[in-house]
C-alpha cells in the first residue's frame, strides 16, 4: 500500500514537471514578425496596420496585446494611445494570427521616425513577448521650386506710379507619400534684382471650396493640390523683382520658401510715344534749320540793306536818285512782308532784286564820285596856271571855294552836292575869258568796266524803267539814257548778247534777252558832227532771269520738304519697330534711363536717315 502511494506521488510529480516544461516550451515558441518599418500615413484604404503573431508548438489561448510606450522622432515619450490595438484576447496557433492596430494622426503629424513597443501576454505564458514597431512618417514636399524658372509680367499703366497684380497658383504635395496637414500660408516680401527690399508686399490665401468648413485647417492630400491666390501690392517702379512667401505645415521639414520672379514694365504706348517724340524733335529741329534759319537770315539781310538805303537816301539831293532809292525801299518792304508770311523763297528773290538795284546805284555813285574827284583835280590844275593874273583873283577864289565845297561833300559821301558844286565851278570857269583859260569843259572819266559796276559820266547814265523786268528771261526790258545835256547826240547800244548786235535807236530802247544770265549793257554817245565823234561811254551790268533761278530754288525746297516728310514717316516706322523689339519686348521697361534711351533712339534714327538723305541729294543734285 505504501509502495503504491509512493508510485502515485512520483507519477504526479513527473506530470507536474512535464507540465511546467510544456508551458515553458509554449512561451518560447510564441513569435511576432512585424515589418522593418511602417509608412505613415497609409495611403491605401482602409488604412490598417498589422503584424503576425504565431506559435511554433501549438495553440495558445488568451493572447492579448498592449502598447507599452511610443517615442516621437526626437525620442520624447508620447501618449501610448497614439497606437490603438484592440484589447480583446485571441488564440494563436502555428498558422499565426494578425494583430491589427491604428495610428492616431494627432500624434504622428511631425515627419520622422517613431518607435513603439507592444507587449504580448497570455495566461499560459510566464513571460510576455515584447514587439518593437518602427513607424516612419516621410516629410511632405511641395512644388515651390516649380516657380523658380517662372516669371510673371505685370503692366504698369502709368509711369512713375506703383503697380499691383494677382496670380493663381496651385500648391501641390509632390512626394505622394504624406498629406500636408494644417497647411498655413505666410505673407512674404518683394526684393529687387539687387536684393534690396522693395516697398511691395505679398498677401495670399487658399481658394476655399464649398465643402470647406470656415476656420477649419487646410489639409492637402498626398499627391494632390489646392489653388491659392497671390496678391502683389505696391511694387514701386519698373524692373525685375523676386516675390517670396512661405508655406508651413507640421508635415514639412521646416518652413518652405516659395519664390516667384516678377517683371514690371510700362504699358507699350509710353515707349512708343517717347520714340515718336524723339523723331518729332529731330524733324522739328530740321524744320527750324530749313525755315527759321532762312527767315532769320532774311531779316538780318533786310535790316542791313534797309539801313544802307536809308543812309544813302539821306545823303542824296538829286530828286531822280531819291525816287530810285524810294523804289528800292518799297521792294525791301515787300520782301519783308513775304518773309514774315513764311514765303522765304520769294522774299529772298525780292531782296536779291533790291540788293542788285542798290548795288548798281552804289556803283554809279562811286563812279560819279571818282569822276568828280578827277574833275576837281583837273580844275585845280588849270586854276594854278591863272594864279598870276590879278584881274581874275575874285573868280579864282569863287572857283576855289566851290571846289573845296565839292571836296568836303565827297568826303561826307554827298556825291550829288559835290556834282552840283563842280557844275557851279564849271560855270565860274567859263566866265573867265577864253584867251586866259585856254580850254573849256570838264574832262570825262573813261574807267574800265567791271561786272557789277555802273559806268557814269557827268552827263549820261543808263537806267531801267522797271527793275523787276530783269527777273524773267524773254521779257522786254526798257533802257533809258538820262542826261542833263540838252545838245543833240546819237546813241549806239550794245546789249551784251551775241544775237543783239549793234543798234542806234535813240535815248530809249527796248530789248528782250532770250536766255538768263549776266549781261553788260553799254551805250556810246556820239555828237552830230561829220563824221560823228565819240563823246562818252556809259554802261550798266544786269542779271536777267533771276526768277528762273528763284523758281528752281523753290522747286528744290519743295522737293526737300517732300523728302523730309517721307524720311520722317520712315523714321517713325523703323524707330518704333526696332526700338520696341530691342528695348521693350522681353524687357522690364520703365526706368528714366529706358525712356532716355528710346527717345535718343528715335531722335538719332531720324537724324541719321536725314543725314543720308542730304548725302544722297548732294551726290545726285549737287546744284540744288
Amino acid at each position: 500500500m505504501t509502495w503504491n502511494l509512493r508510485i502515485i506521488e512520483l507519477a504526479l510529480a513527473c506530470v507536474f514537471f512535464l507540465g511546467i516544461q510544456a508551458n515553458a516550451q509554449a512561451q518560447s515558441d510564441l513569435t511576432a514578425s512585424p515589418p522593418a518599418s511602417y509608412a505613415y500615413p497609409l495611403l491605401s484604404a482602409p488604412p490598417i496596420y498589422s503584424f503576425l503573431v504565431s506559435s511554433t508548438t501549438g495553440k495558445v489561448d488568451g493572447v492579448s496585446a498592449k502598447v507599452l510606450e511610443v517615442r516621437d522622432p526626437s525620442g520624447v515619450t508620447i501618449n501610448p494611445d497614439a497606437i490603438r490595438i484592440s484589447p480583446e484576447a485571441m488564440s494563436v496557433d502555428t498558422t499565426g494570427r494578425p494583430v491589427v492596430f491604428q495610428l492616431d494622426s494627432r500624434y504622428f503629424a511631425q515627419p520622422g521616425t517613431y518607435q513603439g513597443r507592444v507587449l504580448l501576454a497570455a495566461t499560459t505564458l510566464s513571460r510576455p513577448v515584447s514587439v518593437a514597431l518602427t513607424i516612419i512618417h516621410p516629410p511632405a514636399l511641395v512644388n515651390g521650386t516649380d516657380l523658380t524658372n517662372r516669371s510673371v509680367q505685370l503692366i504698369r499703366w502709368f509711369p512713375g506710379m506703383s503697380t499691383r497684380g494677382t496670380i493663381q497658383y496651385t500648391l501641390t504635395e509632390t512626394s505622394r507619400k504624406s498629406d500636408l496637414e494644417d497647411t498655413q500660408l505666410e505673407a512674404g516680401q518683394i526684393f529687387n534684382d539687387h536684393g534690396v527690399l522693395n516697398a511691395g508686399t505679398v498677401t495670399l490665401g487658399f481658394l476655399r471650396r464649398p465643402a470647406d468648413l470656415p476656420g477649419s485647417p487646410m489639409t492637402i492630400s498626398a499627391g494632390l493640390g489646392r489653388q491659392l491666390t497671390v496678391h502683389l501690392h505696391s511694387i514701386a517702379g519698373a524692373g525685375a523683382y523676386t516675390a517670396n512667401w512661405f508655406v508651413t505645415s507640421p508635415s514639412l521639414n521646416g518652413r518652405e520658401v516659395v519664390s516667384l520672379k516678377v517683371g514690371v514694365t510700362d504699358f507699350w504706348i509710353y515707349p512708343f510715344i517717347t520714340i515718336l517724340l524723339g523723331v518729332i524733335l529731330a524733324a522739328w529741329i530740321r524744320y527750324l534749320i530749313d525755315t527759321e534759319t532762312p527767315q532769320l537770315a532774311n531779316r538780318i539781310s533786310i535790316l542791313r540793306l534797309q539801313v544802307s538805303v536809308q543812309a544813302a537816301s539821306s545823303r542824296t539831293s538829286n530828286t531822280d536818285k531819291a525816287e530810285q532809292l524810294k523804289q528800292i525801299l518799297d521792294i525791301i518792304e515787300e520782301a519783308k512782308g513775304l518773309n514774315e508770311d513764311g514765303n522765304f523763297v520769294d522774299a529772298q528773290a525780292k531782296l536779291a532784286t533790291a540788293a542788285k538795284v542798290f548795288s548798281d546805284f552804289q556803283s554809279g555813285q562811286a563812279k560819279e564820285a571818282a569822276t568828280d574827284r578827277a574833275n576837281i583835280a583837273d580844275l585845280k590844275s588849270r586854276l594854278d596856271k591863272l594864279r598870276s593874273n590879278e584881274t581874275q583873283q575874285q573868280a579864282l577864289a569863287n572857283i576855289d571855294a566851290l571846289l573845296k565845297s565839292a571836296s568836303d561833300a565827297l568826303d561826307a559821301d554827298r556825291v550829288d552836292d559835290a556834282t552840283t558844286a563842280i557844275g557851279n565851278a564849271e560855270i565860274s570857269w567859263k566866265s573867265i575869258p577864253l584867251e586866259l583859260r585856254g580850254q573849256s569843259g570838264v574832262k570825262s572819266m573813261n574807267m574800265p568796266l567791271k561786272q557789277g559796276d555802273i559806268a557814269l559820266s557827268p552827263s549820261w547814265a543808263i537806267t531801267i524803267d522797271d527793275p523787276l523786268s530783269c527777273r524773267r528771261a524773254k521779257s522786254p526790258i526798257t533802257f533809258r539814257i538820262k542826261t542833263d545835256d540838252a545838245n543833240d547826240y546819237r546813241y549806239h547800244w550794245y546789249f551784251g548778247d551775241a544775237a543783239a548786235g549793234r543798234t542806234s535807236e535813240g535815248m530809249v530802247v527796248e530789248h528782250t534777252y532770250k536766255q538768263a544770265g549776266d549781261y553788260c549793257v553799254k551805250a556810246e554817245i556820239y555828237n552830230t558832227s561829220k563824221p560823228p565823234k565819240l563823246v562818252d561811254t556809259t554802261a550798266i551790268a544786269i542779271t536777267v532771269g533771276m526768277e528762273s533761278a528763284t523758281n528752281a530754288l523753290a522747286e528744290a525746297r519743295r522737293q526737300r520738304a517732300k523728302d523730309t516728310a517721307v524720311v520722317t514717316c520712315i523714321s517713325v516706322v523703323l524707330a518704333t519697330i526696332l526700338g520696341m523689339l530691342t528695348k521693350y519686348a522681353g524687357a522690364n521697361f520703365g526706368t528714366l534711363q529706358d525712356y532716355g534711351t528710346v527717345f535718343l533712339w528715335g531722335f538719332g534714327l531720324d537724324a541719321s536717315l536725314k543725314g543720308f538723305l542730304d548725302v544722297k541729294n548732294r551726290l545726285t543734285r549737287p546744284a540744288a
